[in-house]
């Protein structure tokens, strides 16, 4: 199995085959579309992705980053590296991140890995932790609450959104304006 994610049009391929992402199965309504705060969280994600590498040039940073990055800095100092899965976010807390949670934590659980192994054992009862970590441009954080507890129910619902989105694409709604 060959998985693909192409950064720069945010789109992940199987086989060749494109495959929706967590949030493109998730209604629209549920997340903020506005074209500058996407970018923002993607740079905020690469910037992160970087320093967590040792790769980024600190200096070179874009002043409008600093203060995410700072966030995120006292984040680990104060707590030390995340564990579980921790989605980063740049904006206000909304509804629907348990149920992007849980989406990636089925991607993680029952998915395959880029080199085609399989993802963890799913039988496991517990999950593992699941937060949302908000940075703020004035440079501070705040960790959500941890949604494992509801993994379960959380799961059914992503999976019911799959199961229409996957109906909306053998019907011909692929295209997001037609809603």
């Amino acid at each position: 199995m060959n998985f693909h994610f192409n950064k720069e049009h945010h789109i992940y391929t199987l086989d060749n085959t494109i495959i929706p992402s967590v949030t493109q199965v998730l209604p629209r309504i549920f997340f903020n579309k506005d074209p500058y705060y996407m970018e923002l969280g993607s740079l905020v994600h690469s910037c992160i992705e970087l320093y967590n590498k040792n790769d980024l040039i600190e200096d070179a940073l874009d002043p409008v980053l600093t203060p995410y990055l700072e966030a995120y800095k006292s984040f680990i100092k104060e707590n030390g590296k995340p564990k579980g899965i921790v989605d980063v976010k740049t904006g206000v807390p909304q509804s629907a991140e348990e149920l992007q949670l849980a989406g990636y934590a089925l991607l993680v659980r029952e998915g395959l890995t880029a080199d085609g192994k399989k993802g963890i054992e799913r039988d496991i009862i517990m999950p593992f932790p699941m937060h949302c970590l908000y940075l703020s441009e004035e440079g501070k954080y705040k960790l959500s609450i941890d949604y494992s507890k509801d993994y379960r129910k959380n799961r059914e619902i992503f999976l019911s959104f799959l199961t229409v989105f996957k109906w909306r694409q053998q019907h011909g709604y692929t295209n997001r304006t037609k809603d």
